[in-house]
């Protein structure tokens, strides 16, 4: 038998070189700079990173406590804050009371929050950030010292600012609230003596909302950290100012927080502002990013700060047939048609947002209700020549059942770092059922999004067995991480083509915490087109502006998820509205008598269970007023009309519903904004209304002065940030990632660009290597 070896190609043979030969001594020469280059990449790239480290340490420097208040030496839990001097001081101590009133659709909260100085000997300013329902009318603010009461007094934002500095310079007690989005408010408070305690009571109305056959209202208590887009500002890269000083604080890039024992806890408040600092998507961002303490540390456990006491006086004017709370146990005493409601516990911790629903009896839910407040505009004397009637109007269209309609659903799923720990299953949850929910005929698409985003497929796709499947082992393998870049993701969905045949619905399911919120605003109202925007929140402790505002731009509904308990029965009410007919091309007739303001100008659609709400300002109630609503529901004319008069139930006074007014028309002022106007035009109004009407405003503060000097001329005080608990689920205390600075920007696309050259190097010469060997 005779073994022939195979063959061996040509070009795998190992060839005799001649280093002689000038060809190799270039290649030579070519490999030797190549390495060269790279080389120096890599130390330029390490170059740019100590330097952006050095940097970042620079700024939130972390030296050891040399005060004489040790926290080593506190044998409780207590939360220290380390001051811009190197010492260490206790922080302030926060505790709040609130009370809920119900009447009707009319909500009034009183919200006391009471900050206590507990150290020996030193002065204190307080700062602190802390959200509230955003569609609220903040209408009166008091300050408490001992049994002294000072009422608040709204003023233009940059007058009661420079007043606040000047109380605060002559050592007086102050207290300054100032809006920072509809939903987020800055409590300054100057001069806390120690061992002293200053009460600050807030009031607001709000309107309960209805939807489903239940109505509701939430109060929030803490926030989600929020990711702040951009290049760094390059004024923020500087030294830090005191955040009295006229231009504001300069935060720092990062507030680090340090366990020393078991039971002390130490946050750097050496630059009393937040985490982040002002970037170019943001230029607040230092000011809408506070610290925050996780509620199982000894220091909020053992000091029992941060907690509410909570009560509700219900008075929904109708029979009721349940009443609960989906995040907190309560207690119930039924008194006649009232309910008087508590927490089961005494306190409550402030880690997660309340809400309370109550259902009324089916039969006796009303399709349409009026309630209005009648105010003197000169005097207290009724005079029909003076008086000012303020009406909220809630209209109920005829429910529609379900329909056959080919939709083409983009679902659109956060999963950046602040969604971890409940957050995600919540939203994966929550996506899984909605891609079981499709029919035939449908079509969809999944895009994620985090630091980058990602579709699952290159367009959308028709509904099969497979593709569903593919879908579904897609969002089971999600995983929270990275920041939080909305626009990317929601303008691919946005600008797809549509299907002539089917109709678009962009589902998005999110916590919303990002500081860039206008500029979404703006991507959706440009982008929108023919499709519809359903905003889904997920989490104890969302950003709910940004949801139901993003969801009023988009044409569509909010829905908020805050247990996994809920997921299946808030997904399956949205699935009905997604599904079902919707009243379109709402309009409202008034009698020219009236002469009627009304609020919202541009009404919305209403999906299946939604009421229309209208707040509306008429010149009298004198005379009876016949008000007709019409529309078109399932390719068919409705109307529906309702009397307001003196001879009607309408004309009990109902406090609250001329802010609620206001407050409407200010929102939707300030929406032209995003439409284009500009805001020299908006500003004036929305000045003029919230100064009228005696409400906060982007341009409005509150401001409470006690004309008394309290701290000694010889005594400086130290600002300190009252932080905030880790909303409830959450994995760790951990600030997301946001801005990175410019230079940095230009340093890692100079990289990737020398990385570029190489890699081509690199290919040209395998390229001439190959060719020599053929030869």
């Amino acid at each position: 038998m005779c073994f022939q070896p195979p063959r061996i190609p040509k070009h795998r043979l190992l060839n005799d070189r001649d280093y002689s030969n000038p060809l190799f001594r270039t290649r030579r020469g070519n490999t030797s700079l190549l390495r060269g280059i790279l080389l120096l990449t890599a130390l330029f790239a390490t170059f740019v990173f100590v330097a952006e480290s050095t940097r970042a340490d620079a700024l939130a420097a972390d030296s050891a406590p040399s005060n004489r208040e040790r926290p080593q030496d506190s044998q409780s839990g207590q939360l220290f804050l380390k001051t811009a001097d190197k010492r260490t001081t206790r922080a302030l101590h926060l505790n709040s009371e609130v009370s809920f009133n119900v009447s009707g659709m009319v909500l009034h909260t009183r919200f006391s929050q009471t900050f206590r100085n507990s150290s020996e000997d030193q002065w204190v300013d307080g700062i602190y950030v802390f959200p509230l329902p955003e569609k609220a009318a903040v209408s009166r603010m008091e300050m408490h010292i001992g049994e002294r009461v000072i009422v608040g007094e709204i003023k233009e934002k940059a007058a009661a600012k420079k007043q606040y500095e000047k109380a605060k310079a002559a050592g007086k007690r102050v207290a300054l609230i100032e809006q920072e989005r509809p939903n987020l408010f800055t409590q300054n408070l100057a001069n806390i003596g120690p061992n002293e305690e200053v009460t600050i009571i807030l009031e607001y109305h709000d309107t309960i909302q209805y939807d489903a056959g239940r109505f509701s209202f939430r109060f929030p208590m803490t926030m989600t950290p929020r990711f702040m887009p951009g290049n760094f500002l390059p004024s923020s890269l500087s030294t830090p100012k005191h955040p009295s000083d006229d231009e504001g604080s300069k935060a720092s890039l990062v507030l680090q927080s340090e366990q020393l024992t078991a039971t002390q806890l130490v946050l750097d408040n050496s630059r009393p502002w937040g985490w982040s600092a002002p970037t170019s998507l943001v230029p607040d961002a230092h000011r809408i990013s506070p610290p925050q303490l996780p509620l199982s540390s000894a220091a909020v456990v053992e000091q029992q700060t941060h907690q509410l006491k909570l009560s509700v006086n219900l008075d929904a004017g109708l029979p009721l047939q349940t009443v609960s709370s989906p995040y907190h146990d309560i207690v119930i005493e039924k008194q006649r048609q009232q309910h008087f409601i508590t927490t089961r516990n005494a306190q409550i911790p402030m880690d997660r947002d309340f809400e309370l629903q109550w259902q009324p009896v089916a039969q006796k839910i009303p399709s349409a209700a009026a309630f209005t407040e009648t105010l003197n505009s000169v005097d207290d004397k009724p005079s029909a020549a003076t008086n000012e009637n303020y009406t909220l109007l809630m209209l109920l269209p005829p429910q529609q059942a379900p329909h056959s309609l080919a939709r083409d659903v983009i679902y659109i799923i956060d999963t950046s770092a602040s969604m971890g720990g409940n957050s995600i299953r919540q939203a994966k949850q929550s996506l899984s059922l909605a891609l079981q929910r499709l029919k035939s005929g449908d079509r969809f698409n999944v895009i994620e999004f985090n630091s980058t985003h990602r579709s699952l497929f290159t367009q959308s796709q028709a509904l099969s067995d497979h593709s569903r499947q593919q879908a579904l082992q897609f969002v089971h393998q999600l995983n929270a991480g990275g920041g939080t870049h909305m626009v990317p993701a929601l303008d691919s969905a946005l600008s797809s083509p549509i299907p002539e045949t089917h109709l678009r619905q962009v589902v998005f399911i999110t916590d919303g915490s990002v500081g860039n919120e206008a500029q979404l605003f703006q991507l959706i109202h440009n982008k929108l087109d023919g499709a519809r925007l359903f905003t889904v929140g997920i989490g104890s402790a969302p950003n709910s502006f940004f949801m139901r505002k993003a969801a009023e731009f988009g044409r569509g509904t909010f829905t908020h998820i805050g247990s996994e308990q809920e997921v299946a029965s808030k997904m399956s009410r949205l699935f009905q509205k997604l599904e079902s007919p919707v009243l379109r091309n709402l309009q409202i007739d008034w009698p020219d008598a009236a002469n009627a303001d009304v609020w919202p100008r541009q009404l919305p659609d209403l999906y299946q269970g939604e009421p229309l709400l209208i707040k509306a300002k008429l010149d009298n109630l004198d005379q009876t007023h016949r008000v007709q609503v019409s529309g078109d529901l399932a390719g068919q004319s409705w109307q529906q009309s309702l009397q307001l008069g003196p001879n009607t139930d309408s004309t009990s006074n109902h406090t609250g519903i001329s802010k609620l007014w206001a407050r409407e028309k200010i929102s939707s002022l300030l929406d032209e904004k995003t439409r284009g106007t500009p805001e020299a035009d908006i500003k004036p109004q929305v000045l003029n209304l919230a100064l009228r009407h005696q409400l906060m405003s982007p341009y409005t503060s509150f401001i409470a002065e006690d004309k008394t000097p309290a701290r000694p001329n010889n005594v400086d005080s130290q600002s300190q940030l009252v932080p905030n608990l880790t909303p409830k689920g959450q994995k760790t205390l951990v600030y997301p990632n946001t801005a990175t600075s410019a230079p940095l920007n230009i340093a890692l696309g100079f990289m990737a660009l020398m990385m570029f050259w190489l890699q081509r190097g690199f290919s040209a010469r395998r390229a001439t290597n190959r060719e020599s060997l053929s030869a």
